[in-house]
């Protein structure tokens, strides 16, 4: 359901929520369920927080703009999210794994 126009929409919402919270999205790879995420923000922002910052104003406008997104599913995004943070695992090894995502 993430493609075409919705992902491009989806791309410049999360673009602008990103710099209304001071955050930057280093990696960004919009698929068709999913939308895995290197996001660079301030120590003091609650990773889950940014996460439902994004979710929720970009669901929002999305299912405002796309009509056919409220019929066809009940929400977009999940309770399901993982996230994690940079440190155990070198930064270009997760750059190079989102960047994988998208041929999957």
């Amino acid at each position: 359901m993430l493609v075409g126009t919705v992902a491009e929409r989806l791309r410049t919402l999360l673009i602008k929520k990103a710099g209304q919270v001071q955050a930057t999205l280093h990696v960004m790879e919009i698929m068709p369920e999913h939308v895995p995420l290197f996001v660079e923000t301030l120590p003091t922002c609650s990773l889950a927080r940014l996460v439902g910052w994004l979710k929720g104003s970009t669901s929002r406008v999305l299912r405002a703009e796309f009509g056919s997104l409220r019929y066809r599913v009940p929400a977009l995004g999940s309770r399901r999210d993982s996230i994690g943070t940079v440190g155990h695992v070198a930064e270009q090894t997760v750059r190079c794994y989102l960047t994988a995502q998208k041929g999957r």
